[in-house]
């Protein structure tokens, strides 16, 4: 693992940045958590489910289901950000 070397001020903003960083992605995190939650509820399936009948062609192009598919991704993206973020020790 790289080792990072810094003054005790450096330290001080590179933790305040990361804990910036951290609050915005949970909070966007579980923004599109809620949209996922609604996507669910409203077509009376998981995505888990959504994602196996969309890859496989099963559902008709519509923006709605882009727009779910969007959803997914960014939240995935956010939890590998969030991962990362949570595993820096300053």
């Amino acid at each position: 693992m790289p080792t990072l070397t810094l003054s005790a001020q450096a330290t001080d903003v590179v933790k305040a940045a990361v804990s910036s960083q951290r609050r915005l992605l949970e909070t966007s995190r579980q923004e599109y958590r809620h949209r996922l939650e609604g996507c669910e509820r409203r077509h009376r399936m998981s995505t888990k489910r959504f994602l196996r009948r969309f890859h496989a062609g099963e559902l008709h192009d519509s923006p709605m289901w882009f727009d779910w598919l969007f959803a997914h991704q960014a939240y995935t993206e956010l939890s590998k950000r969030l991962t990362i973020l949570h595993g820096i020790r300053l």
